[in-house]
C-alpha cells in the first residue's frame, strides 16, 4: 500500500473520529475571524500570527505524511 492510499485511509478514519471532527468543527468555525483579525493588524505581528497558523498546519501535514511513509495499518502484510 503507498503513502497516498494510507493517507486516504487516515482521513477516513479521522472522519469518523469525534475529537478530530470536534477540532475540525473548531477550526473552520474559527477561520475567517482569525483572518480579519489577522489582516488588520501591524505588519510585524500580523506576519507573526500567519507564520504561526501557517507552520502549524504544515507541521501536522508533515507529521501525517511521515506516519503514512513509516507506519502499516494492523492488516497491512509486513514489508
Amino acid at each position: 500500500m503507498g503513502t497516498d492510499a494510507r493517507e486516504k485511509r487516515l482521513a477516513e478514519i479521522a472522519n469518523k473520529d469525534i475529537s478530530y471532527q470536534t477540532w475540525l468543527k473548531t477550526m473552520v468555525s474559527t477561520e475567517e475571524a482569525f483572518e480579519q483579525y489577522a489582516d488588520i493588524q501591524p505588519m510585524k505581528i500580523r506576519n507573526l500570527l500567519w507564520a504561526y497558523a501557517g507552520s502549524v498546519k504544515m507541521m501536522h501535514q508533515r507529521l501525517m505524511n511521515l506516519a503514512c511513509l513509516n507506519m502499516r495499518f494492523p492488516d497491512e502484510e509486513n514489508l
